[in-house]
């Protein structure tokens, strides 16, 4: 978007896809639209649309080319009505946070407090509303009870803190959850198969079920420098990208920078035959994600 007499850019719309990385006019879900793009700001607008053109989210930027949040944001749902909206400090939600429901009615109002102590947030619920209109977290206090499409979510809130047992439903998966003062304890969940697994935190990272260390050390003591590379003494930076499956196997493997040479099929096949990781977990259940590794040949 430009003036028509000067080829300065006024604004600068970027696409992105179903999971936020930047994407093509041709496959996108969404498109973003930052203001004043070629003016040096402090903080620059920046305006989400749905593919219909309804504005799906707005808010402030320090960085015109990444979302870097800062202030106040609010998002709305494909129907233009607004759903959500919380405050940004440093890129880290703080202060109150509004939600609203399909149809415009209240959900909740909650706040984030932040613990310079503990260097988190605390996060606390003061009012709530379940899909019928009834007021039933008030002040903090309450039962709170969440119904939304297939999902649910029922607890007690005290203080505006979760406490004692929490049950619910997400995505086909049933857990169970114990909150002592606002504290996570531990969980367990169902999957659809049946399968119970119990867990401790919410989400965990894959890792190499000997450690990283271990992991980097295969690396080292196995990867092998070809001739061709030896002639010309090559060393650079490999970047890496794999699947590690809800087993902990590691699948295809890509070469997303090489140095050539036959170094990039010599990595990919000592790094095919490194034992299995340990998956990443959600609520305790594994699932196959997108790893990336760098890899530094000298």
């Amino acid at each position: 978007l430009s003036f028509a007499q000067t080829t300065k850019i006024v604004s600068k719309m970027f696409y992105f896809d179903s999971q936020g990385q930047l994407s093509t006019e041709k496959d996108y879900e969404y498109y973003r639209i930052v203001r004043d793009y070629e003016t040096q700001k402090e903080l620059y607008e920046i305006n989400d649309y749905y593919k219909s053109g309804v504005l799906r989210m707005t808010g402030t930027s320090t960085d015109k080319d990444i979302l870097k949040r800062e202030g106040l944001f609010i998002f709305y749902n494909q129907n233009g009505i607004k759903n959500h909206m919380t405050t940004y400090k440093q890129g880290f939600i703080e202060g109150k946070e509004f939600s609203w429901y399909e149809d415009g009615n209240k959900k909740q109002e909650a706040e984030y407090i932040y613990q310079p102590t503990e260097r988190n947030n605390l996060y606390k619920i003061n009012q709530f509303w379940d899909k019928n209109k009834n007021h039933t977290v008030i002040d903090g206090n309450g039962l709170y009870l969440l119904e939304e499409n297939d999902n649910q979510l029922f607890g007690k809130i005290t203080n505006g803190l979760r406490d004692s047992i929490w049950t619910g439903k997400k995505n086909n998966i049933k857990f169970t959850e114990i909150y002592k003062s606002g504290k996570f304890q531990n969980g367990t969940s169902i999957d659809s198969t049946d399968t119970k697994y119990n867990y401790t935190e919410f989400q965990t990272r894959p890792m190499p079920a000997k450690g990283m260390s271990h992991f980097t050390d295969y690396l080292a003591s196995n990867i092998k420098i070809t001739t061709d590379a030896k002639l010309i003494n090559l060393s650079g930076r490999m970047v890496l990208e794999f699947i590690i499956e809800k087993d902990g196997k590691i699948t295809n493997i890509k070469v997303i920078k090489g140095i050539g040479n036959g170094m990039n099929d010599e990595v990919v096949k000592v790094l095919s035959k490194y034992p299995k990781w340990i998956p990443a977990k959600s609520m305790g259940i594994p699932y196959k994600v997108l790893h990336t590794i760098p890899i530094v040949l000298w």
